[in-house]
C-alpha cells in the first residue's frame, strides 16, 4: 500500500511542477518543449510500476521469456482446474483408504477385528481444514466382545476395556481430533 501511496504522490509532484514551471515560463515558445519534456516524465512514472513488475531483481531488464509463457501458464491453469474436478474424488479416495488401512491396522494390534472404518473429512476446498479429518467410526466385529468389554463386572453395565479406552485415545491423539469424534463399537450379530 506504502509503494501506491508514493507512485501517487510521485505523479502528483510532477503534474504540479509542470505546470509551476509553465507559468514561470518567460516566452511561450519554450511552451510545447516543456510539455514534451513533462508529459514524458508524468509518462515513464505511471509506466514505472509496469516495468518494475516485468523486470528482473538482480539486472533490472525485461523479462521476454515471461511474456511466452503467460498463455502456457494460462493454458496450464486451465487444464490444473480441469483436471482438478476430475481427479479430487480419486485423490481423495486415496487418501482416505489410506488412512483406513492405518486404523485397521492399529484396531488389529489391540487383538480387534475390523469390520467397517468410517472417516469423515473437510471436502470444503475454501476451508482452512480441507481434507482434515473430522471424525472416525470403527465398527469391531461382535465376535471380539470379550476383548470389548471389561471382564470385570461392575454391576452397572458392561465396561468398555483399557485396550478399547488406549486405542480410541491414540487414535484421537494421531489425528488431532476430541476423543469424542473416535468412535469405536461392536458390529451388529454375525459380524
Amino acid at each position: 500500500m506504502d509503494s501506491v501511496l508514493a507512485w501517487i504522490k510521485q505523479v502528483f509532484v510532477i503534474s504540479v511542477l509542470s505546470e509551476i514551471i509553465l507559468h514561470l515560463l518567460p516566452n511561450e515558445k519554450y511552451e510545447s518543449f516543456v510539455r514534451l519534456v513533462c508529459g514524458i516524465l508524468i509518462t515513464s512514472v505511471c509506466v514505472s510500476p509496469l516495468i518494475n513488475l516485468m523486470s528482473d531483481k538482480a539486472g533490472n531488464y525485461l523479462d521476454l521469456e515471461y511474456f511466452q509463457n503467460i498463455g502456457q501458464m494460462e493454458e496450464l491453469r486451465g487444464e490444473i482446474q480441469f483436471s482438478k474436478d476430475m481427479a479430487e474424488d480419486k485423490i481423495l479416495e486415496q487418501y482416505l483408504q489410506e488412512h483406513r488401512d492405518f486404523i485397521e491396522k492399529r484396531v488389529l494390534e489391540t487383538g480387534l477385528t475390523p469390520v467397517n472404518v468410517d472417516i469423515v473429512i473437510d471436502t470444503d476446498a475454501e476451508s482452512e481444514s480441507y481434507a482434515q479429518i473430522q471424525e472416525i467410526e470403527i465398527s469391531v466385529s461382535s465376535r471380539d466382545r470379550e476383548k470389548f468389554y471389561d471382564n470385570q463386572d461392575s454391576g452397572v453395565g458392561s465396561v468398555i476395556s483399557a485396550e478399547v479406552v488406549g486405542l480410541k485415545e491414540t487414535l484421537a491423539d494421531y489425528y488431532e481430533l476430541n476423543p469424542g469424534q473416535v468412535n469405536i463399537y461392536l458390529a451388529g450379530n454375525g459380524e
